[in-house]
């Protein structure tokens, strides 16, 4: 599990450096469970509550 968390840990890295490279954004589902867009400059948007239901 250990290995699973670091592969993980680093293809997000990844994706935020060629997001950097392109001046683009990446998605992911941050702690809150929200539905997130963290685009090159650091600016967080919050694209939709996760339902839990």
């Amino acid at each position: 599990m250990e290995y699973l968390n670091k592969w993980a840990s680093l293809t997000g890295e990844h994706a935020r450096l060629e997001a950097n490279l392109f001046d683009s954004y990446i998605v992911y589902m941050d702690a809150m469970e929200r539905v997130v867009k963290e685009f090159a400059d650091g600016r967080i948007e919050i694209i939709e509550e996760a339902d839990n239901e």
